[in-house]
This record gives structure tokens, sequence and C-alpha cells, in this order.
């Protein structure tokens, strides 16, 4: 007969909480009242570093998430001394030394080392998963910019929905860019915007027309990139359209050197040429903007601003999709996405108010002031909007962050 090994997860559930309950028994049978890491330090004389991890193991509740914070054998042997020596029962240092045994075993059977046994709960935790997500993707940050020799302080990507002339329609327009965008080692081209798609003749890689319009059209450059100016401090002679062989364009940054002085600020805005469906229909099921996290950043601001005469009040979603599908998220159907493509994602949306003064964030200088420009360039009513923000930290590359929420009906015409 075949004998079926438990998963991690089935003997992580019986290991973990022994060694909580082992630790909060010592706990329980030492002479003064535990309720802080201090407390342990007073009373038990070890160091704060290992009564924090002790407190931690005992009160987090997903001992998926607590697992991360389980001392050393060292740590625990000087815990279990302490113990020992203020005349702790035996029994729950036995207690304590099995369940550690326990857990030992746990890594050799299903990682083979403690680093990899974390990362695989904190994969399966339900709490604490923010400041355990942070950790992986900064450490994901610096493996990208070192392998692509580029990162930046931030990026920014911000969509404007606003009314048309036209009750079924909607008008749109995007800003973008990078604050504190440098090379760590020297590069040719590096992409600045998303690749913009067109109206193209069969054949030819030259669209009829050009999706997009720059808002601002005289700091727009002679090439065609939409370039906020008065907001970036990137050289003109730095950045270049380049027609890619499929037909789309993107803009680039071309030829800087290496670090600090080389840094730059870029922002374009783009309002969109053709309008978008206000109300939903059989394709259109969601209003969904997303950005492809290409470059290496500390974080992404995504903002989005509504007029309120279209939906009143949203409650948008934000969602990380893979790109490592052959079919990325834009190119498939709202009703299709597949949920494998769908990444573990544990920050919300936010609403922060209306109107300009509700914006100010310090990942962007004069962000405030830049959109003041842009509405008034596109001569729209930037008080009229409510404004919806997610903040990611260190967003992992190859991946895809969409904001969405859903289109209403169209309004009965009776």
């Amino acid at each position: 007969m075949t004998v079926v090994a438990d998963t991690l997860q089935e003997e992580a559930s019986r290991v973990l909480p022994e060694i909580r309950n082992s630790f909060a028994g010592i706990l329980a049978n030492l002479p003064s009242p535990i309720r802080r890491p201090r407390d342990i330090t007073r009373v038990m004389g070890v160091n704060q570093t290992l009564a924090w991890k002790i407190m931690q193991v005992v009160k987090v509740k997903d001992p998926f998430a607590a697992a991360q914070y389980i001392p050393g054998s060292e740590g625990v042997n000087i815990f279990l001394d302490a113990a020992r020596r203020l005349d702790a029962p035996e029994k729950v240092i036995t207690r304590t030394r099995a369940a550690m045994d326990g857990f030992r075993q746990l890594i050799a059977d299903h990682a083979g080392d403690r680093a990899s046994l974390e990362l695989m709960l904190g994969a399966s935790a339900t709490e604490g998963s923010p400041q355990t997500d942070l950790t992986y993707r900064k450490g994901g940050f610096q493996c990208a910019s070192y392998t692509w020799g580029i990162q930046a302080r931030a990026r920014l990507m911000t969509i404007m929905l606003y009314p048309h002339s036209d009750p079924n329609l909607i008008r749109c327009a995007k800003i973008a860019g990078f604050v504190g965008l440098r090379r760590v080692r020297p590069q040719i081209c590096w992409p600045l915007a998303q690749p913009m798609y067109g109206d193209y003749e069969e054949g030819s890689n030259v669209p009829r027309e050009q999706p997009f319009l720059p808002i601002d059209s005289d700091g727009a450059l002679p090439g065609g990139v939409p370039l906020l100016r008065p907001f970036s401090t990137v050289s003109p002679d730095a950045v270049q359209r380049i027609a890619l062989p499929n037909g789309q364009l993107e803009d680039c940054w071309v030829g800087s050197p290496v670090g600090d002085r080389a840094a730059i600020n870029c922002f374009t805005g783009e309002i969109v040429r053709k309008p978008s469906p206000r109300y939903a229909d059989e394709e259109n099921l969601y209003v969904e903007v997303g950005t492809r996290i290409r470059t290496p950043m500390e974080v992404l601001v995504r903002d989005l601003f509504v007029h309120r005469d279209l939906y009143g009040r949203i409650e948008p979603e934000s969602t990380v999709y893979s790109e490592l599908s052959v079919q990325p998220w834009f190119d498939t159907p709202q009703a299709e996405r597949r949920d494998q493509d769908v990444l573990p994602f544990s920050e919300t949306v936010e609403y922060l108010g209306a109107g300009p003064t509700v914006i100010h964030t310090p990942d962007v200088p004069l962000y405030e002031d830049m959109m003041r420009f842009a509405f008034t360039k596109l001569g729209w009513d930037i008080h009229a909007c409510d404004v919806y923000r997610v903040r990611v930290a260190y967003p992992v590359i190859a991946t895809a962050l969409t904001v969405r929420f859903p289109l209403p009906p169209a309004p009965s015409s009776e």
C-alpha cells in the first residue's frame, strides 16, 4: 500500500501551533506576568531581540505567519535555560524541545533549509502578509536593478476620466512618468512609456492616425513625445520616439552616465483620441486601466481621477496579473481572464477625496501643480473629480497592476 505523506500545510498546521503553545506555556509559568517583550527581558534576562521574537510567536494568530519569528536553536536554548533557572516545570521545557524537533523535521521533509521553509509558509499565510510581501519585493527590486542596470525612486501613472459631449461616451487622458530614474550601468536605450497602438494599414507599421494626442502640444517634442516640459528634468535630446517592427511606438531614454548626477524626472501627458463607452456592453464590463511593470522602482503611485457626474462615488479594486503568459492581460477579453494569472496582492485602492489638494505625495514632487497644469490644458475642471489611489512599494517586474470598477448598465430609454 502506498503511503501518502502529509502536505507541508497539513504538517505545518500541527507543528507550528505546538511551538506557539509551548512557548506560551513557559511564559505562563514565569514568576511575573508577561505582557510585552520587555517583560520577558526583565524577568528572564534575555536580550530584546530574542524577547521580541518569542512574543511574536506567541501573539501572532496565523501560525504560518509566525514561523518567520521562531528563534534558531541557540536562541531557543537560551530561552529554555533561562526558564529552567526560574523553576519552570520540566514538562513544559520538554514539550518545547519536542516542538522544536518537529520544526526541524518539517524543514528537512519539505524545504531543505529554513529560508525556503519561510518562503513557502509566507506564501500561505493569511496574517502579516503585507510586511512579508514587502521584504521579498525589496529583494526583487535590488536583483532587478542589478540585472537591468536601471532603477527609479518612483513611477507615476494617472488616468483621468471625464464626460464626453455624447452622454454614452467618456473622455480619457493620462499622465505618466518617473521620478529619480537613474542608470546603475551604462545602457543604450530604456523605454519610458508604454507601447502605443494605432489603426494600421494592412502590411504597414505606420498608423493611419496616432491614438493619443499630447496634453501640452507646446511642450511636445518634434518626434511626437508628449513631454510635460515644466515638470521634467530630462534633456529633450535624450528622449526619442522609436518605431518597433510590430508597428508599436515607444518613447525611450537614450544614452546617459551612471548615477545620481545623471538621474532624471520625466513626465508625459496624453489624451486618448477615441472615446470609451460609458456603460456596460458585451465586450466592456469594466473601466479598467493597467500599468505594466518593466522598470525596477521603489514605489508605484497609481491614481484615478473620475468626474463625479459620470458614476458618483465608486469602489475600484486593484489586481496584479502575471505577464509571463503567452497572452498578456490587456489582450485577453475581460470575461476570459485566467485565475492562474492573478498574483497575491495585499494593497487596496484608497479614496483620497475630491480636487487637487488631496493628491499630495512626497513620492512625486510638484504633483499637484502638474495636475492643475494638465487639467487647465485640457479645459477640464479638476475640482469636479474624485481621486482614488493605490500605492505599491517595490512592485514586481513582469507583472501588470490594474485598477478597475464595473460599468453600470445603460439607462433605460423608457
